[in-house]
C-alpha cells in the first residue's frame, strides 16, 4: 500500500522549497513576512500567499531639526499623500520582487504564478484584528521573461498584467484571490464510522471497500487530528487515483492517500 502520491511529494517538496526561497528575498521595507505555497503539478502552477507590510511599516520621518531657541529638536513628517504613493509603490515593487525570485529559480516545473498579497491589520472600527488579501494577480512565465525589471513600474504593470487590487492600499479594501490556497476538494464525500463496529471475528481482507476506505481514514485521523489535521475520503471514481486525503496543517498542503496498492 502507498500511502503517499507522486504528486503529494511534488506538492511537499514545492511548499518547503519555495517557502524558503521566498523568506530569504530581500524586501524593500521591514516586516514580518509569512509565506504559503501551493503546487499544482498539472496546470505547473504554483499558488504564493505572502503577507504584505501595513502603511505602519513605512517609516515617514521627513527631518530632525535643531531649534537653537528652545534648544530642543523638532521632527517633521512626511504628507499623507506622499506616504500613500510611497507605501503603494512599495506594495507593488514587491509582488515584483517575489515572482522574479521564484522564476528565477528556473524550475521547469513552474510555468506560472498566482500571487495573492494579504495584510494582517487591525479595523479601525471595531478595533479587531483582521487579516485581508488585498491584491491578486496571475503571471506566466513566458510574459514576466520580456519584461525589463530595471526601467518597469511596478504599478503600470500590475494593471497591465490584469491584477486584481484597490485603487489605493492604504485603506484596507478587500479582494477576492484569481486562485485560493484551499484544502476544499469536490472530490471529497462523507465519512462513517467503521472501527467501532468490528471485533476480534471480522476478516479485514473480506469487509467491503467502502468500509475499509473508511476505516483507514479512521486510523490516519487519529493521528493527523491530534495535530489540528484533518483526513477526508474521494469519491469512488474520477478521484485522481486518490482514495483519501490527510491534510498538514504544518505544511498547508494534502497527502495524497492510494488504498489500493
Amino acid at each position: 500500500m502507498s500511502f503517499f502520491t507522486s504528486i503529494s511529494k511534488k506538492k511537499k517538496q514545492a511548499f518547503i522549497y519555495y517557502t524558503e526561497l521566498l523568506e530569504r528575498i530581500n524586501l524593500p521595507l521591514e516586516f514580518e513576512n509569512e509565506t504559503k505555497c501551493e503546487y499544482n503539478p498539472h496546470s505547473k502552477m504554483l499558488i504564493v500567499d505572502i503577507t504584505l507590510p501595513t502603511v505602519d511599516n513605512l517609516p515617514n520621518l521627513k527631518k530632525v531639526t535643531y531649534v537653537k531657541a528652545s534648544g530642543e529638536y523638532k521632527e517633521s513628517y512626511q504628507s499623507d499623500t506622499f506616504t500613500k504613493k510611497k507605501y503603494d509603490k512599495a506594495i507593488y515593487d514587491i509582488v515584483l520582487l517575489t515572482l522574479k525570485a521564484v522564476f528565477d529559480a528556473n524550475d521547469p516545473n513552474v510555468e506560472a504564478i498566482v500571487l495573492n498579497g494579504k495584510v494582517n491589520t487591525i479595523d479601525k472600527s471595531t478595533g479587531k484584528a483582521i487579516s485581508s488579501y488585498i491584491l491578486s494577480v496571475n503571471v506566466s512565465r513566458e510574459n514576466f521573461k520580456d519584461l525589463n525589471l530595471e526601467y518597469i513600474d511596478s504599478k503600470e504593470w500590475f494593471k497591465s498584467s490584469k491584477g486584481i487590487s484597490a485603487t489605493t492600499f492604504t485603506k484596507i479594501t478587500p479582494v477576492a484571490p484569481v486562485i485560493e490556497i484551499s484544502r476544499e476538494d469536490s472530490r471529497f464525500i462523507d465519512g462513517y464510522e467503521v472501527a467501532d463496529k468490528l471485533d476480534a471475528s471480522v476478516n479485514l481482507a473480506a469487509i467491503d471497500w467502502q468500509d475499509f476506505e473508511n476505516l483507514i481514514r479512521e486510523v490516519f485521523a487519529e493521528e493527523f487530528n491530534s495535530n489540528g489535521g484533518e483526513v477526508k475520503i474521494t469519491q469512488a471514481s474520477r478521484d485522481g487515483g486518490v482514495d483519501a486525503i490527510a491534510f498538514d496543517p504544518e505544511f498547508a498542503i494534502p497527502y495524497g492517500l492510494n488504498l489500493s496498492e
